[in-house]
């Protein structure tokens, strides 16, 4: 398996741990439009980081614009304690840095000097320092000897505070917007509200205002490093939408919490002169379809004929039934499996026959059996945030075993989940689904696959599976399943994943049943690989067979046929 990161983060304490001088002294003189130019420069040069090209790379040519003494202080410490492999650009800590240039924003439009390279690149060091400081010592804490359930107590907790901030793939979040707009245009509760949100939010065209952040990534992607933004012409389709997600200087606020709200709003800033820098991948990427969500809650919110819908909770809910669900995990399962699998059945049909207490996809391959529910839940910034690992493992409970309270309203609500839903259906379901639904005669034992398919991100981490299928597997011993299953390890992963790997289930390049096998002979290996999330497993696995992260058949079609559209449009 891949080693887990726990690399030491490069700071100015580490090589200049007697110096007592303050970011504020360092920044309040930078020229700002210039500096966030070139911390934007840092952030493109993450983005297109490959998987296997170390940070050092990266960050050893940005050496060559600060002063000789800094790169030798630098390039010194590093090589006097080789046995760490450092890491050089994060994420965090360029949101950390860019947060403070916006707080202490002038019009200085005046070049760098390698006064002020030097000056941002200790002010960046720095911000790793604060970096640091948000997550306990993790490199410290953790050995290559420790036991899986000692490891994921010490790196679950720290991964969590900041793991949505990580990258995110464009194609999938824009493959679910272009979906939800169609589904709204199809169903009688959505298409009014969809229509309102595009009215009140001045919207003409909802898939030119999806594919611009597209066209926008693919632009500033081809940047050299004499200008890492975008300039463009004053009439391009581009500037309206730019202009809506640019900063505003005027009520910009520092982020005290770190939650980086005002970047998360808006994470363009415009330069002057028709230039525009992205703040961060990551949030702009949110802009296709997560953070959309937010924006739509928020113009529902507002509507006083709108009376089903008064918060983000109560949309959430609804998207992630109506259209999370059984519109777009329905059409990716078709995608992946119609080829592949003998039998395809979704929850829709089977409640028709189940009256209630279906799971939300079933296949069946041979002798195989998998079973799916689909999760359409978040962990809250509390929960992340709350660096308590038996905190996060009761909201997990919560979230994938046994809801005990309406998140919405607050009220008790006893309401089995996840995990607990597929026993019951293993239990009491299973036997009246191979009768009246499969129509299959039973001779032989038959191997069932418990999967979970989730939406959040932060359940990639390493030790939520472990966790869910120690508890599946206790939970498991106190229930009368009939002797023909022969029940395997639970495993979860993501839709995202599934959207990645469509094309290679489809073409039958990936076989479920091997991965699953091959996952849980790989976490036999040795206590830390009992942690590896099946989401990184299955990816790696893939990648063994030829996947090379390329564009998917629904991806290029859909994006095809919008960006035609817009040169029409634009012609």
């Amino acid at each position: 398996m891949e080693k887990v990161e726990v690399n030491p983060l490069i700071s100015f304490s580490r090589i200049f741990p007697d110096s007592d001088i303050s970011i504020d002294d360092v920044i309040r003189t930078l020229p700002s439009k210039k500096s966030i130019e070139w911390i934007s420069y840092f952030l493109i040069l993450k983005y297109n980081k490959s998987i296997s090209q170390p940070d050092y790379k990266l960050f050893k040519p940005l050496l060559s614009y600060i002063n000789i003494q800094l790169k030798k202080d630098i390039c010194s410490y590093i090589q006097k304690d080789e046995e760490n492999d450092y890491g050089f650009i994060d994420n965090v800590a360029l949101l950390i840095l860019l947060d403070k240039l916006l707080t202490v924003h002038n019009d200085n439009i005046n070049e760098l000097s390698e006064t002020d390279y030097s000056n941002l690149m200790i002010a960046y060091l720095m911000c790793c320092d604060k970096r640091i400081s948000l997550n306990a010592d993790i490199v410290d804490a953790i050995n290559e000897n420790m036991d899986a359930d000692s490891f994921v107590r010490i790196y679950l907790s720290e991964k969590l505070k900041y793991y949505d901030i990580e990258d995110k793939d464009i194609r999938v979040e824009f493959i679910r917007s272009m979906m939800f707009k169609d589904f709204c245009e199809k169903d009688n509760t959505f298409q009014p509200l969809f229509k309102l949100y595009l009215d009140r939010m001045n919207i003409s065209n909802w898939e030119e205002s999806k594919f611009f952040i597209i066209d926008l990534i693919n632009r500033i992607k081809k940047s050299d490093k004499h200008f890492c933004g975008i300039k463009i012409r004053p009439d391009s389709y581009m500037k309206k939408y730019l202009d809506a997600m640019s900063v505003d200087m005027n009520k910009y606020r520092s982020s005290s919490d770190l939650d980086f709200k005002d970047i998360r709003d808006k994470p363009i800033y415009y330069q002057g002169d028709n230039k525009y820098h992205i703040l961060s991948f990551s949030f702009l990427i949110d802009k296709l379809y997560q953070g959309f969500l937010f924006d739509f809650a928020a113009v529902l919110k507002k509507e006083k004929e709108v009376k089903e819908i008064n918060s983000y909770p109560d949309l959430k809910q609804r998207v992630g039934d109506l259209f999370s669900e059984k519109y777009l995990f329905y059409a990716i399962m078709k995608g992946c499996f119609e080829q592949t699998c003998d039998v395809r059945i979704s929850g829709q049909e089977l409640e028709k026959c189940l009256k209630g207490g279906e799971p939300d996809y079933y296949l069946r391959k041979g002798k195989n059996i998998f079973l799916f529910e689909f999760k359409d839940v978040m962990l809250n910034a509390k929960t992340k945030h709350c660096n308590n690992f038996d905190e996060i493992v009761k909201e997990l409970l919560e979230q994938f075993e046994r809801s005990t309270e309406e998140k919405s309203t607050g009220k008790i609500k006893d309401q089995p989940k996840g995990i607990t839903q597929l026993l019951n259906v293993i239990e009491k379901k299973l036997d009246v689904i191979i009768e009246r639904s499969d129509k299959i005669e039973l001779s032989d034992d038959l191997n069932v696959f418990p999967i979970i398919i989730y939406q959040d991100c932060n359940f990639d981490i390493e030790g939520i599976n472990y966790i869910l299928n120690n508890r599946f597997h206790e939970l498991l011993k106190s229930r009368n399943i009939p002797k023909q299953y022969i029940i395997k390890k639970f495993v979860m992963f993501s839709l995202t994943t599934l959207i990645q790997l469509e094309d290679f289930f489809s073409e039958g390049k990936l076989d479920l049943e091997q991965i699953i096998m091959d996952y849980f002979t790989d976490c036999s290996l040795s206590e830390r690989n009992k942690t590896t999330p099946f989401e990184k497993y299955i990816l790696r696995y893939a990648k063994d067979k030829g996947y090379n992260q390329e564009n998917t058949k629904r991806f290029n079609d859909i994006n095809n046929s919008i960006e035609n559209k817009i040169i029409k449009q634009t012609t």
